[in-house]
């Protein structure tokens, strides 16, 4: 079934592109921002996995790119 466009499989071109645009947004604020937690001691909850108490709160602060 290669080339075949098939909806909600594999060959979806829509499943490629939001890839892309997830991957974008990412590099923006990643490149753009300067991030901080808002909660420096928060404490990690554990059930059954490990995550943020509070969610992570975080700051987002724009970067001064000097070119």
């Amino acid at each position: 079934m290669a080339g075949v466009l098939v909806g909600f499989c594999d060959g979806c071109p829509g499943n490629e592109f939001a890839r892309v645009e997830v991957l974008l947004i990412v590099h923006h604020l990643i490149v753009n921002y300067q991030w901080s937690e808002m909660v420096p001691d928060e404490p990690i909850t554990r059930d059954p996995l490990p995550y943020p108490a509070m969610g992570l709160p975080i700051k987002l602060h724009p970067r001064k790119l000097g070119y």
